[in-house]
């Protein structure tokens, strides 16, 4: 049972219940008094004409009390798109908005992150910028009178990482904080056949997924790819991989009969092998025509005895052969005069278990594995370790090179200086004999700033060098830390922001890496963009920059802006943007507020409004007020209502200002917050949002009918459904109500004979629903603010009953409460 100490019970009029006999078989109609008892508080709606809402849908009504009109402004074009989206580029959006009628201080919910805004109006398919709007902070408000508009903004670049994964292969990371449709995306490779590149996208489970659409180029026209470009399909995160490695790899009989595919098997080490049999073979197909200055380069498990003979595609020409003595790396030297990617391996013995098999340079230091880095992504001035290890079929002593990608290799000498054509990372300065690790370090310097692919070498004591095939264009990053944004502040030149002075927009410029800074500064006049300055002087780290615009370029009464960022060769920081300031004519001075009333508590009218009155002083030296200014505006919950001003003069420079505002029964209960305002004829103004008041909570509903019918009530009829339905419960005030009971008794029609409230049910849909035996809480019943909650009656007439008229009793009146 609910303790009513914790409910606000509503109970209101009341009247009779009545049964009406019509013939001696049926009963013409039932009709019952609903008692119910009011209290609380109620909250009041405002009317004014203006637009509360871009995108309502409401339409125009009459409040016949106040015999006012609302009009709500109704949105009949809505759209937003965004325009073309590539990675590493700001992404413009387009949002056209068309009104059913003109409309002035129409407010644009707008990205917080929207930058370079632009608003124009359109008329007659003419479009023109909008002279006066404010942008504030996720929203652009537009001071003209219009019906249709277009707003252009811009939001952050998507952007790209990308990791090395081994080999030639890489992890592409594309991502945004905003979310993004349709991205154009690219990478550049090392130059590929074309069926040895594969994209793949990392789905929702983890798994990669072919990429299908993706654009294979070749943009320097050596038909090899070496550019793949795509479109992500929407963003915050997608991350994809670049996969190179022999295009395939086919099982073949002993008579060369194709057996299976067994290109995953022996792509990589990882343990994943296949067995080929004594006398049958493996075709290769590698990524490049090889030579005999390459080898093919194979990884086996419990092949020992076991020798591997390599053969010209289909052919009995011998070109290379290896004995197996064990698991691990062998190097086959390809005794080969021709140019081919294709070549059968064979199996002599006894079969073969193969992990990989790939090709290398050959040379007097084959890499047994590759050189690796301790780390793929550095910031400037962090230290490299490259580490890797030699082995020949002779012993030998080398050291470590490691050049540019892309640079020639010239060694006279073991221990002597790299000769890396473009660029040398780092050699090591100790040698290492052949089979024991070397390596050297590098530390990065800001000119190393982006993807820094390289390439390691050795030089043997015979003054021979060899490359790692498997260690080319694995690169290692070096962070780019964006400039950091700037804070700008605009004055004028003497600080008095008056309309012969000039303006300047300054800030401290600074780097984390110490590069040098260009920046570029955007100028804005009541919210739009003006002009763009660009300053390409490459300014030294921590310089206090300053840019001026000449006083020809204002006017009294103009809010200007400015706001700037930076580019260090590399990254652009985020906009810093100013405070606003406002241009005033030579000598004047901007109007004081000296007072605002304080308000008591504001009691609503259930089912009204209530009018809150409000005064507020203001003084000016030049007494030059624009009483048309003067505003009171209140708040809560993002809920703003407009009020109006009256002015009275004090004296020569003060005048009274008597404001108000209306507040419907319905509006929210709780603290509204006051904001009063008021400008001089040079666009000077003052305000003052230091005063609140408390608007109460009204708690109170209205019953629309008191009595309920049963038409042709015969005994002994069920589920007979009143002809007065629905009853109709208003929700008259600004408290919400939980749950409603009814409380039921018995009628009689003063001869003894009764009808009982268990013979009665009600539900809030149009159905049988629940017993009103006892004191009962309709189920689903609710009755919120500014809602209604519709009730049903059904009747099932007892059997035999006399005729007569049944009715309660002035005692014993049915009872609906609504409980919080």
């Amino acid at each position: 049972m609910q303790r009513k100490s914790k409910l606000e019970k509503i109970v209101a009029r009341e009247s009779r219940l009545a049964y009406n006999r019509f013939n001696s078989q049926t009963f013409s109609f039932v009709a019952f008094a609903l008692l119910i008892m009011i209290i609380g508080f109620s909250l009041i709606q405002p009317t004014y004409t203006g637009f509360v809402s871009l995108d309502s849908n409401a339409s125009q009504q009459t409040n016949e009390s106040l015999n006012q009109t609302i009009k709500i402004a109704k949105s009949l074009i809505n759209e937003t798109s965004q325009g073309l989206a590539v990675v590493g580029e700001p992404v413009k959006w387009t949002k056209k908005i068309k009104l059913g009628e003109k409309a002035e201080n129409l407010t644009i919910s707008l990205p917080k992150e929207a930058v370079n805004v632009t608003a124009k109006k359109i008329e007659n398919t003419t479009k023109t910028k909008v002279s006066k709007a404010k942008k504030k902070k996720g929203s652009l408000v537009l001071e003209e009178s219009l019906s249709e508009v277009e707003v252009e903004y811009y939001t952050e670049a998507p952007k790209k990482t990308e990791k090395k994964m081994g080999g030639r292969n890489k992890k592409i990371v594309i991502s945004s904080d905003t979310h993004y449709v349709n991205i154009k995306a690219s990478t550049i490779i090392e130059d590929s056949r074309r069926s040895s590149v594969k994209l793949y996208w990392l789905d929702e489970n983890n798994k990669k997924v072919l990429v299908e659409d993706a654009k294979y180029l070749d943009t320097n026209d050596n038909d090899l790819i070496d550019m793949i470009e795509w479109v992500v399909p929407h963003l915050s995160n997608q991350t994809y991989y670049v996969e190179i490695n022999i295009t395939d790899a086919e099982h073949l009989d002993s008579d060369k009969v194709f057996v299976s595919n067994i290109y995953e098997e022996v792509r990589e080490i990882d343990d994943i092998t296949y067995v080929v049999d004594e006398d049958e073979y493996v075709r290769a197909y590698f990524e490049h025509n090889l030579t005999s200055e390459n080898v093919i380069d194979v990884y086996v498990y419990n092949s020992s005895g076991a020798s591997i003979e390599v053969y010209e595609e289909n052919s009995s020409v011998l070109v290379g052969k290896v004995s197996i003595e064990g698991d691990g790396a062998y190097y086959i030297d390809i005794n080969h005069s021709g140019y081919q990617a294709v070549f059968d391996l064979k199996s002599i013995n006894k079969s073969i278990v193969y992990d990989y098999v790939h090709d290398a340079k050959a040379g007097p230091n084959e890499f047994d594995a590759d050189v690796t880095e301790n780390v793929s992504t550095v910031n400037p001035g962090e230290t490299i370790n490259f580490t890797g290890s030699a082995t020949s079929s002779r012993s030998y002593s080398y050291n470590i090179c490691i050049c540019k990608a892309g640079s020639t290799f010239t060694c006279t000498k073991q221990g002597a200086a790299c000769g890396c054509s473009t660029g040398e990372w780092c050699s090591s300065t100790a040698v290492a004999t052949s089979g024991q690790p070397n390596w050297c370090t590098y530390t990065t310097t800001t000119a190393d700033i982006g993807d820094n692919s390289w390439i390691a070498y050795t030089c043997n004591d015979n003054g021979d060098e060899s490359s790692l095939s498997n260690a080319t264009n694995s690169p290692f990053s070096v962070n780019n830390a964006v400039p950091n944004t700037p804070s700008p502040i605009i004055n004028s030149t003497d600080g008095s922001n008056q309309s012969n002075q000039d303006l300047n927009c300054f800030a401290t410029i600074t780097d984390d890496d110490n590069q040098a800074l260009n920046v570029t500064v955007n100028w804005y006049v009541n919210g739009s963009l003006s002009m763009t300055d660009y300053y390409n002087n490459s300014y030294p780290n921590g310089t206090s920059f300053s840019a001026s615009l000449g006083s020809g370029n204002t006017s009294a009464g103009d809010d200007w802006s400015c706001s700037m960022r930076i580019y260090d060769g590399f990254n652009y920081s985020s906009w810093g943007s100013s405070a606003n300031i406002t241009i005033i004519v030579t000598g004047n001075t901007a109007p004081i507020i000296t007072w605002v009333e304080t308000l008591s508590n504001q009691n609503p009218t259930e089912a009204s409004t209530t009018l809150i009155e409000i005064q507020f002083n203001a003084s000016d030296a030049e007494n030059n007020f624009n009483h048309s200014s003067a505003s009171l505006v209140i708040n809560k919950s993002g809920v703003s209502k407009v009020g109006s001003c009256d002015n009275n003069t004090i004296n020569s420079t003060a005048t009274n200002y008597n404001c108000s505002v209306l507040l419907y029964y319905n509006d929210l209960s709780g603290v509204w917050s006051v904001n009063v305002s008021v400008s001089d004829d040079n666009s000077l103004n003052d305000y003052d949002d230091t005063t609140s008041f408390t608007y109460n909570t009204l708690y109170a509903f209205r019953l629309e009918k008191s009595t309920i019918s049963f038409s042709s009530a015969a005994p002994g009829s069920t589920n007979l459904n009143s002809g007065d339905d629905p009853q109709i419960l208003n929700n008259t005030g600004n408290g919400n109500f939980s749950f409603i009971n009814i409380t039921a008794y018995e009628l009689s029609n003063g001869a003894g004979a009764f009808i009982g409230p268990g013979n009665f049910t009600v539900n809030v849909t149009d159905g049988k629903g629940t017993s009103l035996s006892s004191m009962i809480s309709i189920p689903s019943a609710v009755l919120y603010i500014n809602t209604t909650q519709d009730l049903y009656f059904w009747m099932d007439v007892p059997t035999p009953l006399s005729n007569g008229t049944y009715t309660t009793n002035t005692s014993t009146q049915w009872l609906v409460e609504a409980y919080n």
